[in-house]
């Protein structure tokens, strides 16, 4: 089918360009869902009408990838009639790709024309068939690209063209401003993503929004993995526990949003994940969702995506007086050490940090402020200060051992941390409130056991969160204060960069909007051109039904009627409220009344289902369905709830969220759904039916 009629052209007086074309937007829509359409029924385990299907970036992105993929490979475009796709998978609208074909491969180099200084630009190996990503848009702009290319040192063409972008939302307007400019910034971007930047950003140093994805992150923002990919936890598909509930799935994306694999956790991610080595395992912070939550660091293979080798908190730290809730450990941070083989654990709410033999899972040491361990079992492994005034840190985040040169003490080891310096969950009686937060360097020796402290850099007090980054090749050291106990000239947040020697001050950066954590970017563009896969694969861990008896449902009520905003997934409520606010909230919506003499008619109701390939979404509020029963005509399934009790209503009482649950495992059948809500059986008028077992298995 010729493409030439579906498209408009747009005649530009440009330098060495004839003639650029901009598709038009219909079309683009009318193939993306033909493909969205192709890649749900090749992947259907469950036939339904009473379920919808659920969309989620997965498959909007595989299904963008085929449109893209057909317009590639169309032989309709070349240096004479250049196609650009502005925002091309639908997620990043300061991006754009230019797709033609040349006779003879060629190499290009890509830039949006702007300062030295805060240039984004890519360099892409020789191809014949070009899909040249644009990237570091300016909003609200007339964007001028240049892409060069080139036969070996030959510069063949020199493409000009104009993409005209539209304003960021509102409240990405103004976001960051340069403070403080007394030398050079070390980095000119900066990746802020978590709390309130809602959608995962990057800054310039000057202060400008280049990069910014339409997919909301988890409080924990999104991390960093290798060769420009992420991990983005799902902020709607949860797992429920005894406090906040926590990311089941998360995507392991590149920049335009386009998902390799999707990953499932079984007990759910939280707080932090590090890459092992590149492409290689990931060590994951976890819940053992036994006792406790949030108290595990486990390493996860990254083929599989199970989970090869795990260390509970419980096991290690042998004193009862500190597991005193559910989330007595805290765990926020964690990382590996390959020179070592050594784990690291950061326990907020132990005010320490933990290093862990990975081989074994013994504990080695502990970091941390000798009087709060004094007179209990784990005293013995608490590293002594060299020097009396040393400073310790209190509900510190991002512990990191930094790598050690050539020459180093071999004996030595520097660990660095964001010491907030706050006291709020536990308290102890030799914390002294300074009224700032800290980057704290400490150098152990493993020999002695002895820590002495290096290097400390102050920060305006952020009193939960937070960074700080090293870099040894630039010399500086940043601060990521990303949730400011009180706002530094109108702004919540700020990004510190310190000469490490000098301990100056270099740069300073406000940001408008509070955050989980910050790190110095650079943009890949290798892996952006690549075609990749347009088959889902889905690796991990997830939930599934055990085989029961039968259950009688002949007193089964139907579900009240739903809320018109009953399922708000993806959808924003604003700033994230504090621990306090929240408490304060829920109190007056008790007023005096005990949380079971409450009418939950409402919180039922919210209850509704998705599907997708093998895998069902159950959307609930949270701990209020305790059963979810699959009613067959020969089988029935049961998935049981009730393993972990909410500590925490005050933050989670209206808290819906999806619960993903695996049904290729279910046998043969047509099954009816139910589910139990404080006591009560429900029909909730879904049923699908399991036919192609058989091929499933295959």
């Amino acid at each position: 089918m010729a493409l030439k009629p579906l498209l408009k052209k747009i005649k530009h007086n440009i330098l060495y360009t004839k003639s650029i074309t901009y598709l038009d937007d219909d079309y683009l829509d009318s193939r993306f869902r033909r493909y969205l359409r192709k890649i749900t029924e090749e992947n259907r385990v469950a036939f339904t009408d009473t379920i919808e299907d659920i969309t989620n970036i997965h498959i909007k992105t595989l299904a963008r990838e085929c449109v893209i993929n057909e317009l590639s490979d169309s032989g309709e475009y070349n240096l004479k009639n250049i196609l650009v796709l502005k925002n091309p998978y639908g997620y990043v609208p300061l991006s754009a790709m230019a797709i033609f074909n040349t006779e003879k491969p060629l190499s290009a180099k890509v830039w949006v024309e702007s300062s030295e200084d805060i240039l984004v630009k890519g360099e892409l190996p020789p191809t014949t068939n070009h899909r040249i990503p644009i990237f570091g848009l300016f909003a609200d702009a007339v964007n001028k690209i240049h892409i060069v290319l080139s036969s070996g040192d030959r510069k063949v063409k020199h493409l000009r063209f104009d993409i005209k972008t539209e304003p960021l939302p509102e409240d990405m307007e103004k976001l960051a401003k340069v403070f403080l400019k007394k030398g050079e910034p070390a980095f000119p971007f900066y990746y802020i993503s978590g709390v309130d930047v809602w959608f995962p950003t990057v800054i310039d140093s000057k202060g400008n929004v280049r990069y910014y994805i339409k997919k909301p992150s988890k409080n924990y923002g999104v991390f960093h993995l290798a060769d420009g990919l992420f991990l983005h936890m799902d902020r709607a598909i949860l797992r429920p526990g005894f406090g906040v509930p926590h990311s089941t799935v998360a995507y392991e994306n590149d920049l335009w949003g386009r998902v390799r694999r999707t990953l499932n956790v079984k007990n759910a991610l939280h707080h932090d994940v590090y890459e092992m080595s590149p492409h290689g395992n990931l060590l994951i912070a976890t819940s053992s969702l036994v006792k406790y939550c949030e108290d595990v660091v486990a390493e996860l293979d990254r083929v599989t995506g199970k989970i090869v080798k795990k260390v509970e908190m419980d096991d290690i730290i042998t004193e009862p007086s500190v597991k005193d809730s559910a989330d007595w450990a805290h765990m926020n941070t964690v990382s590996y050490q390959r020179q070592d083989n050594c784990v690291l654990v950061c326990l907020r709410n132990l005010h320490s940090v933990l290093k862990i033999d990975w081989a074994t899972g013994k504990l080695l040491w502990i970091l941390g402020d000798p009087f709060f361990w004094k007179g209990t079992t784990m005293e013995s492994y608490v590293l002594k200060p060299e020097h009396e005034d040393i400073k310790w840190f209190y509900q510190a985040h991002a512990s990191y051992q930094m790598d050690r040169k050539p020459d180093d003490d071999p004996d030595v080891s520097r660990i660095m941390l964001y010491d907030n310096h706050y006291q709020s969950r536990r308290q102890t009686d030799n914390f002294e409130d300074d009224g700032c937060s800290y980057g704290n360097v400490y150098f152990i020796n493993e020999k002695t056991k002895t820590v002495k402290l290096h290097k400390r850099f102050v920060s305006e007090k952020s009193t939960v969160r937070s960074n700080a980054v090293f870099s040894r090749e630039k010399d500086r050291f940043l601060l990521m204060s990303g949730c400011l106990d009180k706002k530094y000239r109108k702004m919540p947040a700020l990004i510190y960069d310190y000469s490490y020697s000098t301990g100056g001050l270099e740069y300073l950066i406000g940001i408008k909007n509070k955050y989980y954590r910050a790190y110095p970017f650079e943009f890949n563009f290798n892996s952006l051109a690549e075609k990749i896969s347009t088959t889902p694969v889905s690796f991990g861990e997830v939930e599934y039904p055990e085989k029961t008896e039968p259950i009688d449902v002949t007193g089964a009520g139907f579900l009240p009627q739903r809320p018109d905003d009953a399922n708000r997934m993806g959808k924003r409520d604003g700033k994230m409220k504090t621990r306090k606010q929240r408490e304060e909230e829920f109190e007056r919506m008790l007023n005096g009344r005990k949380w079971e003499e409450l009418d939950h008619t409402e919180r039922i109701a919210r209850a509704d289902f998705k599907v997708f390939g093998n895998t069902l979404y159950m959307y609930g509020v949270d701990h209020i369905i305790s059963h979810l029963y699959f009613v067959g005509d020969n089988n029935t399934y049961v998935v049981d709830y009730t393993g972990t009790k909410q500590e925490l209503l005050a933050i989670t009482y209206n808290y819906g969220y999806y619960m993903t649950v695996g049904i290729d495992r279910l046998e043969k059948d047509r099954y009816h759904l139910y589910i139990r809500c404080l006591g009560n059986l429900y029909d909730t008028e879904k049923e699908f039916e399991i036919n192609n077992q058989e091929e499933n298995d295959e």
